[in-house]
This record gives C-alpha cells, structure tokens and sequence, in this order.
C-alpha cells in the first residue's frame, strides 16, 4: 500500500526518543505505513484502518493501525483528520479524543479521560505537538506556517496523530473526536477501533452462539450490508476504501 506518509518505524523513534525526555528524531521521509502481515484469517478479512464522520459530517477521521514487524500494537493507533469545523482557526474550537468500550449490559462506557496524542509532520518525521490531549489552531500555527499553508484543513491532511490508547489488552473497542466551540461540545464523530471484521455480518457474529452489542455492530462502516452475502474479493476492496485517505497525496 503506497502512502506518502513516514514510515512507520520514523514515529516509533519519535516516540522512544520523546519518552526519554530527548529531541524528536528528525529522518528522510519514506513512503510507506506498515500493514499487519495477516489480514484474512479464515476467509474473515480485518481491517486495519477505518474512517467516519459526524452526523453533521463537518468532522471526520481517518484511523490506521500501528504495526510493528507486522504485528498491530493495541496500545497506539494513528489518526487524521480528513474534515474539521470551517471555522477551526477563528472561533474557539478545540478538539479531543476518548476511547469507549461496551459494558456488561452492553452499553457504550466512554472513558471521560481524553487520550494522550502526538502530532507528526510525515514529510519528515519530526513532532509537530509534544504529548497533550486536546489540539487547537494555535497550538500547530507555527508549524502550519513552516508547512507553507494557513489553512486548517490543509495542514491536517498532512500530518497525522499517534493516539496512545493505552490499552495492550485491547478491551476497548471504539474511539470519540470530539470538537468544542468555547468549551462546550458541539460535534463528534465514533469509530470502531481497527481491527475489526470488514464483513458486518462476521463483526456482528464473531463466532458460534456470540452477538456482539447492538451498539458496536451500529457503529461498524457496512452496517447496511447486515444480512448480505458479501464475497471476499470485495471484503479485500472495501478494507482499501477505508484506507483511502491515506493513500492520498498529503
């Protein structure tokens, strides 16, 4: 899969290197995102990116798996911001990230604790914004100008976020982009987490005798196609439509 993105190993030294209290590694950027070494595991196909909107469509986010030696990392996730709020760089807008899982009544239970990101110029590999959870125009001006664009929308279809989940045993399976406009919630966008069964009826039912809750199965992006015989040629194609937006020129 071809992206123009840093490849993959450029983040992880960021993120060692951050961790260690040391300067971001700067590197060449390459052009690829690693991708999981199995994505059909009996005849099933996962994907490993995913990509949804708001219901008023004026945010959306692209979600990529973090892979290492083609094994996903639960505890990371990358992501970018296909669509923001027009007025991001005027108005009072901020933006967070939560995970969710389903309780045992199935019900969604949203961590109220926003998830810790980093922001990465891709064409580089260099940090944009150090660990924080909440992302505002102010914060990437700077960079944004060193990119040569003022543009809000712009500049994040050319940078992605490295979300820590913090959450090896992958127990939650969804993820909340909020937008705020003066401190109060004014959109949001959820996503399932990748990876997930591309085919809705195989998410719906993982195995013999098990249903998934209603509320994840709602939530899955081919949720209409529940009760259709879907072949594997086009589970395969529809895994490549979610990863559109970072095949993309950025």
């Amino acid at each position: 899969m071809k992206t123009k993105l840093t490849l993959l190993m450029i983040a992880a030294a960021t993120l060692s290197a951050c961790a260690n209290g040391k300067a971001p590694h700067e590197s060449q950027a390459l052009n690829s995102l690693e991708v999981p070494v199995e994505t059909v595991i009996e005849g099933k196909v996962y994907s490993y990116c995913n990509h949804s909107a708001s219901k008023s469509s004026t945010l959306q986010i692209a979600l990529h798996s973090y892979v290492e030696s083609g094994k996903v990392r639960n505890d990371l996730m990358f992501g970018m911001l296909t669509k923001i709020p027009d007025d991001f760089k005027t108005a009072n807008r901020t933006i967070r990230f939560f995970r969710w899982k389903t309780d045992a009544n199935g019900n969604a239970e949203v961590d109220p604790n926003p998830i810790g990101f980093r922001l990465i110029n891709p064409s580089n590999g260099t940090e944009i914004v150090s660990s924080r959870a909440v992302i505002r125009w102010s914060d990437v001006a700077a960079a944004a100008a060193e990119m040569r664009t003022s543009d809000p929308k712009d500049f994040f279809r050319r940078a992605f976020f490295i979300l820590n989940l913090n959450d090896v045993l992958a127990q939650y399976q969804g993820l909340m982009t909020v937008s705020y406009l003066d401190g109060a919630e004014s959109d949001s966008a959820t996503s399932l987490l990748p990876l997930f069964n591309i085919d809705p009826n195989g998410y719906a039912n993982p195995s013999a005798g098990v249903t998934r809750p209603a509320i994840l199965q709602s939530f899955h992006p081919y949720k209409a196609d529940l009760g259709q015989s879907l072949s594997l040629a086009l589970n395969k194609e529809r895994v490549q439509t979610l990863c559109a937006p970072w095949n993309e020129g950025l």
